[in-house]
């Protein structure tokens, strides 16, 4: 992981909180890059009739 991640600079709560925003980051970078492969795969005009 990060090293903003290393327990000895955080405590346990600023920890946890700190983790669970990474993955949520890391769920959202996965999610763009779907989205980017999908409008290669269909073309960017096809995706934005999709998103409608």
């Amino acid at each position: 992981m990060t090293p903003l991640l290393d327990h000895q600079l955080l405590d346990i709560t600023s920890y946890d909180l700190v983790k669970a925003y990474i993955e949520d980051e890391v769920e959202d970078l996965n999610w763009t890059q779907q989205q980017l492969d999908l409008i290669t795969l269909i073309g960017q005009q096809n995706y934005l009739t999709k998103m409608l």
